[in-house]
């Protein structure tokens, strides 16, 4: 079971955390909205990068303030206005990583956009396996888009965006099909703001922020089964949410038999190391799987709540067998599949270090 947990000042956001079976996966103080991934910006071409087909775009937060994105992409040149999307913040000197594929995600569905498409299409989830559902989906899907979107652009409005094609959340999987028309009846009003809007910016030669989706919207959409509390000033002190946080934030963490990980970030790369420490079992073999077991539940669960991205490598306790390493590697890849982020597990190296990569992309 999911637990979100929403703490406001006032009427703002300040910060969320998220809890699954009981277990703090994620905490953060909510982002800029007008800097945090998922929003959609008419942004101006910089540098442009030709050797790696890339240009720096320009986003204007305010009158005074702009940050920079980069943005793959061949066709741009030096002073072009483009609307583009934020799929990663800014990191340190890292520039907020943008999209000119521009989606708007709903509790159910999720529009994808473009200014010019060959053809309209409906995609379903993988985690939904049923073909029965699969097909029941896959139709509703196609009534939706020829309904709601059908080569949807406003006759008024130039430039406009097309709706090019349809996703199916999971969450799709157990709701009845008027909410997820609602949802997607909500994701065209949505798509008509954004026309209006990015349509006046385009005339008038102008940049800026074209929308942005309201935080506890998107956080009840990315976890829509999850249970809400909602609170003001205290809600994280009663909730013992940031006691638990600052026991799991520092650079040794304690693992339940004993054990414990050391955590070092580089501006390379992160890496892990895992240890015994107090630990005991019937066995040697025992100690060391049962311990790295322990280690990668923690590592899969520290990547989430850090935010860590990149590269990391994790130096597990040296096993001999193959059998345990492939125990091991079977259990961090089905954690994997609970993380948005989708991090890719490489396997051991030759010195028996283990490869992770997690993409800095966070939108959902």
């Amino acid at each position: 079971m999911n637990e979100l947990f929403l703490q406001y000042s006032g009427d703002v956001l300040e910060k969320y955390a998220v809890k699954a079976d009981g277990k703090l996966i994620e905490y953060s103080s909510a982002a800029k909205l007008e800097t945090a991934p998922g929003a959609i910006y008419c942004g101006r071409a910089g540098d442009c990068v030709r050797a790696q087909e890339a240009a720096f775009i320009i986003l204007k937060i305010t009158a005074k303030e702009t940050i920079r994105g980069y943005l793959k992409t061949s066709t741009v040149k030096p002073g072009d206005r483009l609307p583009v999307q934020i799929i990663a913040p800014a990191e340190g000197d890292k520039p907020a990583r943008l999209t000119d594929k521009i989606r708007l995600s709903g509790k159910y569905c999720v529009l994808l956009l473009g200014e010019q498409t060959k053809g309209q299409q409906v995609k379903l989830s993988n985690r939904i396996v049923d073909p029965d559902k699969r097909a029941e989906l896959a139709e509703l899907g196609d009534k939706l888009l020829s309904s709601l979107f059908a080569w949807y652009r406003t006759e008024d409005i130039e430039p406009g965006f097309f709706a090019g094609g349809l996703i199916m959340r999971t969450a799709c999987e157990n709701a009845d099909n008027d909410a997820i028309l609602t949802d997607a009846c909500a994701l065209k009003s949505v798509l008509d703001t954004i026309n209006r809007y990015y349509s006046e910016l385009a005339q008038n030669g102008g940049e800026g922020l074209i929308y942005v989706q309201p935080a506890e919207e998107r956080l009840t959409n990315e976890y829509p089964d999850a249970v809400v509390k909602r609170g003001n000033d205290g809600l994280f002190e009663r909730e013992g949410i940031d006691r638990e946080y600052a026991k799991l934030s520092g650079r040794k963490v304690y693992l339940p038999s004993g054990g414990n990980i050391i955590i070092d970030r580089t501006a390379a790369m992160t890496v892990i190391d895992v240890n015994t420490d107090a630990a005991s079992a019937h066995s040697r073999r025992e100690l060391i799987l049962n311990t790295n077991l322990e280690a990668v539940e923690e590592i899969a669960r520290q990547l989430r709540l850090r935010k860590i991205t990149g590269i990391t490598v994790c130096d597990l306790i040296n096993m001999d067998d193959d059998t345990d390493k492939n125990t091991v590697l079977q259990k961090i890849r089905t954690l994997f599949e609970q993380d948005p982020a989708k991090p890719e597990v490489f396997g051991f190296t030759k010195l028996g270090l283990l490869e992770i990569s997690r993409k800095r992309s966070v939108i959902s």
